[in-house]
């Protein structure tokens, strides 16, 4: 199974996922990635600019997922 890592950059900054997952595939790293958005979002009120590359674990970015959140008011 291969492993993915999910690296969040905000602006010049990069947090980097040093042990990845182990995923049956993208599809699956992309539906990860949501969840880790979502459940960063109640600590992390204001996640504009945030973004999330997802990589395999030579370091390639395969996907960057856009953590986008419609706000009710």
């Amino acid at each position: 199974m291969p492993r993915y890592h999910f690296n969040i950059r905000v602006g010049d900054r990069t947090i980097t996922d040093p042990n990845g997952r182990d995923l049956p595939g993208l599809k699956a790293a992309h539906w990860t990635a949501l969840g880790l958005a979502r459940d960063a979002s109640p600590h992390f009120p204001d996640m504009e600019g945030w973004l999330i590359d997802i990589a395999d674990e030579a370091g390639r970015v395969l996907e960057t997922f856009v953590p986008t959140f419609m706000r009710c008011r």
